[in-house]
């Protein structure tokens, strides 16, 4: 256990393991040598050991591990190679250690189709008639005579972004989430197309604030409110903090959620859970694997599988999100929680759960 847990060689370990459960590695040959006496000492040590007589399942899996770290201890790693066994090689899954957390990725895609990254401007660079600031918020100043229509994108990834409108709104963006907008509010209705998540303070200008989702129009008169709108998630989810909206002909009150034509009433903790991504982090009140890994998922633009049915487990408390994803997972490990984390033959990040 100390050998397949030391740093320099339990990724190797993890591949051969990989492999031999697979039984895809054919033809041996030399390609790492073990270098550490006090392991190969210990290793000895286990070998030599008598062993009792085992029951036939627990002696398969001794003999397994034993074959392992023999095959570790004398160097010897199988790997295929030319020809046809190279072709099978391009299909094994390659192991990652851990994903960091979401990073500045935002966006913005101007009325012409030009797509500028947020984060390779300098500070005080105008981008049509907004300006980034040092602490990488989009600001937008007076309103342009001519109208055009920009989108501020924050991918699988990404943190969130923070952007005033040209009303003076202010709209934080969470990750794989987009905001559509003109460039002046010139119309007797100020109108604003959304996907993902996002955490809206309207400006109060005596006209008509209307956010649009794939389903919902949000019709608002200066109020902070939040929108949680991703396809994946079901029913849009409009909760307000403060103010007055209405969404399908229904008025909701401060502290009242509106999902699918129902309206829940809301507390503090519930209110809390709502509005953790904006404070840095994840909440939950019992909800399942899928949903937890879901938000994960986005948050550290990874896909998620699931081997054999998911667990039945429930979860309840917060995780940070500036944590790696390797933390997370081990977080919930210990509530029985098993998990693969590779990379994909197309070369995309996946985590696996195990039954």
């Amino acid at each position: 256990m100390e050998l397949l847990d030391h740093p320099d060689y339990s990724a190797l370990a993890s591949d051969l393991i990989e492999a031999t459960i697979n039984s895809r590695w054919e033809g041996p040959s030399l390609d790492h040598q073990l270098r550490h006496p006090a392991l190969e000492a210990k290793l000895n040590a286990i070998l030599e050991t008598p062993v009792r007589r085992l029951s036939i399942r627990r002696s398969l899996r001794w003999m397994a591990a034993a074959a392992i770290l023999l095959l570790l201890a004398t160097g010897t790693i199988y790997f295929l190679q030319s020809g046809q066994q190279q072709q099978s090689s391009s299909s094994l899954v390659q192991t990652i250690t851990d994903l960091a957390p979401a990073s500045n990725k935002a966006y913005i895609t101007l009325g012409d189709g030009k797509k500028i990254v947020l984060q390779e401007l300098s500070v005080g660079t105008s981008i049509g008639q907004a300006t980034k600031t040092a602490d990488g918020k989009l600001i937008y100043g007076r309103p342009s005579a001519t109208v055009a229509y920009n989108t501020l994108t924050v991918p699988r990834g990404g943190q969130s972004q923070y952007v005033q409108l040209p009303d003076g709104t202010s709209v934080w963006l969470n990750t794989a989430s987009s905001i559509t907008y003109p460039t002046a509010f010139t119309e007797k209705e100020r109108r604003v197309t959304m996907t993902g998540e996002a955490y809206f303070e309207v400006a109060k200008t005596g006209q008509t604030f209307i956010v649009e989702t794939r389903s919902d129009a949000i019709e608002v008169l200066g109020t902070h409110f939040n929108i949680k709108a991703y396809e994946e998630e079901g029913g849009v989810q409009t909760t307000l903090l403060e103010g007055k909206v209405k969404v399908a002909g229904v008025s909701l009150s401060p502290s009242e959620q509106f999902e699918e034509g129902k309206i829940k009433r809301l507390n503090e903790k519930d209110l809390q859970r709502v509005m953790a991504w904006r404070n840095g982090f994840f909440a939950y009140d019992n909800v399942d694997v899928q949903t937890l890994m879901r938000d994960l998922g986005r948050w550290y633009d990874v896909e998620v599988a699931f081997e054999g049915k998911p667990s039945t487990q429930r979860f309840e408390g917060r995780i940070g999100r500036t944590l790696s994803l390797k933390q997370v997972l081990n977080g919930l490990s210990f509530q029985d929680i098993n998990y693969r984390m590779e990379k994909t033959p197309e070369g995309k990040n996946r985590i696996v759960m195990l039954p």
